[in-house]
């Protein structure tokens, strides 16, 4: 434990790593468990947390050891953390988990259009189109949006 202590208190440009690659994981285990929270993913979130908060105190500990020595060391944490922002970003974005589908049947084509015009003035892009069922005739709107 000693050995890792002063490690992580020196200024190794492996230090400056760790700190820098460890904010970058932290912070986007922060995005990725916040949109599992969101949807309801307790579990996954709380697992998530776990080692979000296992990187944040290791992180946390290595940048703030003989940071007076070594003020380069909160200049990388806070760069990673902007940088951790951005790629939490992609990462959401890529895995869908801020995106939700709604599907609705509309008996009247004025209900379905209106409810698209309301969609379309949330700055949300409404998929729509008409359908015919075998016993009623109604018209079909989807919505896909985030």
């Amino acid at each position: 434990m000693i050995a890792i202590t002063q490690f992580l208190s020196g200024r190794s440009p492996f230090v400056y790593c760790f700190i820098f690659f460890g904010k970058l994981v932290e912070v986007s285990l922060a995005s990725l468990r916040s949109q599992l929270i969101v949807k309801g993913q307790r579990v996954p979130g709380a697992i998530v947390a776990l080692f979000e908060y296992t990187f944040w105190l290791c992180i946390t500990a290595s940048a703030i050891a003989g940071f007076s020595e070594h003020p380069l060391k909160i200049l990388v944490l806070v760069l990673a953390f902007a940088a951790g922002q951005v790629l939490g970003s992609v990462l959401k974005e890529k895995m869908a988990l801020g995106y939700c589908s709604v599907t609705a049947i509309f008996l009247s084509k004025d209900s379905a259009m209106a409810a698209a015009e309301m969609l379309r003035s949330k700055r949300t892009r409404p998929d729509t189109f008409s359908g015919r069922g075998d016993s009623w005739r109604g018209a079909h709107r989807s919505y896909h949006g985030g």
